[in-house]
């Protein structure tokens, strides 16, 4: 990874919202959008905020798998 990419993802923590890309809410923790089981890599590109009640119940699913079981179409913020 260069230090390019460092730099890069702190300039959008400052520009994308701090808030659930699932719901919306602003108490906030880390989820893998693609679960590590799987890509088996803990990569940047991969992380996303999250809050604590949308990202236990998506257990190892991706988010798209996880929207679907739910019957709801992928928030604007995770597209």
């Amino acid at each position: 990874m260069s230090v390019g990419s460092f730099v890069d993802d702190e300039r959008l923590k400052l520009i994308l919202p701090q808030a659930c890309c699932y719901c919306g809410n602003n108490d906030l923790s880390i989820d893998h959008l693609i679960p590590k089981k799987r890509l088996d890599a803990d990569v940047a590109d991969n992380l996303v905020w999250s809050w604590r009640s949308c990202n236990s119940p998506k257990g190892s699913n991706d988010a798209l798998e996880w929207s679907e079981r739910r019957g709801k179409f992928p928030s604007l913020l995770l597209l």
